[in-house]
């Protein structure tokens, strides 16, 4: 049986914005840059399979569950990583 490397948590508020841009961008096949921090995701054009992808990375990377619900509800990335901060953490 494969055993999963342990996922870290993120060492600053920043290190989890930086991440969260630059899935995105990678998803929506962007800049990074062109995605501002503050701006609500669905005005940038975040969809469902950029979501997903997020999602899945956030989880992986950071053990962290994030509905997509909450990506698509209109955030922005500053406000995903204060949510995913102070949220719970799956094990």
């Amino acid at each position: 049986m494969e055993r999963r490397p342990r996922a870290k948590h993120p060492k600053s508020p920043l290190e989890l914005k930086k991440f969260i841009r630059d899935t995105l961008a990678e998803e929506m096949k962007v800049p990074a840059e062109s995605l501002p921090l503050d701006q609500s995701l669905i005005h940038l054009g975040v969809d469902s399979m950029a979501a997903v992808g997020l999602c899945n990375q956030l989880e992986t990377h950071f053990s962290v569950t994030l509905p997509m619900a909450e990506v698509l509800s209109g955030k922005s990335i500053d406000q995903l990583a204060d949510l995913v901060l102070s949220g719970p953490r799956c094990s």
